[in-house]
């Protein structure tokens, strides 16, 4: 990093103030009551250099006001700063002024914005161009941390609060700390920094919530699809196939009673049958018997016909 020593700084119609020139020593100190101006000498100097306030904003007022707070417009907001780099002098300077532009027909111009103009040892040149020389020499970080006070507490976040303190220090090895404290060793991250790990499951949280997010609109879509059937229509559906089923059940139940009836009549009927079945044979018995005994009593009567005649 170069040597940069602000030597003077001149403020010309910058916010409250009219027309400043200090000359800085080895020690100056810059005292008043509050609204007589301190901070804005800083925020000249800070929009000298970045293009912001005190409070690294942009959006800011810079014009003139009166006593009352209103904006003077028609005036030029200047500051410049006269540096001494590694012994060599550096002019800065910015000027800000309103645009006022006559259109054709109007008598009076019309307020169409303002610009900045840079200047670098008097010489004109782009925002650009002006913002490369000073990053030469000195980083908006590095300047806030060095002259402001309040930026490192205030301004900064706690993530590059944290970074500014690590870059303070030399890195460590995370096998210097294990051995040092054996019981931090199960804290080791498998290639991971805090970081990533800290990211990971920032990711896997906001899937989660977008999930649980959609849940109510995928219940409204179901219960939007539910709505889409007739169930009056169904129920009386289920009525009719419902009664169907009632009235082939009674058809069935009936041809099973008839069914009975002629299984009943079929069994009388075989029964009397079987009963002719063996009246017949007992008949077929009978005169089986009766023809026998014939044959036998003829028989008889023929021998005794042929036993008497020879006598």
């Amino acid at each position: 990093m170069q040597e940069m020593i602000l030597k003077t700084l001149v403020l010309q119609n910058f916010k409250g103030i009219e027309n400043l020139t200090i000359d800085f020593k080895n020690d100056t100190q810059i005292l008043g009551a509050n609204g007589s101006g301190k901070t804005s000498i800083f925020d000249a100097y800070s929009w000298l250099l970045w293009d912001k306030d005190s409070n690294s904003r942009k959006d800011f007022d810079i014009k003139p006001f009166t006593e009352n707070g209103e904006t003077k417009h028609g005036l030029e907001s200047i500051v410049t700063g006269h540096f001494e780099l590694d012994g060599q002098p550096l002019k800065l300077s910015k000027t800000y002024k309103e645009i006022w532009t006559k259109k054709r027909g109007n008598v009076d111009a019309v307020f169409s914005g303002n610009t900045t103009d840079y200047f670098i040892n008097d010489v004109p040149v782009k925002k650009l161009e002006y913002n490369q020389r000073i990053e030469t020499f000195i980083s908006e970080k590095e300047f806030n941390l060095l002259c402001n006070p309040l930026y490192f507490s205030e301004i900064l976040d706690k993530k590059e609060r944290r970074a500014v303190l690590l870059s303070l220090i030399k890195d460590v090895d995370n096998n210097e700390i294990f051995s040092i404290n054996k019981d931090l060793k199960e804290l080791e991250l498998d290639n991971y920094t805090i970081e990533e790990i800290k990211a990971m499951a920032k990711s896997s949280a906001k899937k989660t919530n977008e999930e649980l997010n959609s849940l109510p609109i995928r219940i409204d879509e179901l219960e939007k699809s539910k709505n889409d059937f007739d169930f009056k229509d169904l129920e009386e559906q289920k009525a009719e196939t419902e009664k169907a089923i009632a009235d082939i059940d009674k058809a069935i139940a009936k041809s099973s009673e008839s069914t009975n009836v002629i299984v009943q009549k079929n069994n009388i009927i075989q029964n009397k049958l079987d009963e002719m079945k063996k009246i017949k044979l007992k008949i077929d018995e009978i005169n089986e018997d009766r023809q026998l005994q014939a044959i036998r009593e003829y028989n008889q009567k023929y021998s005794d016909f042929f036993v008497n005649k020879d006598k």
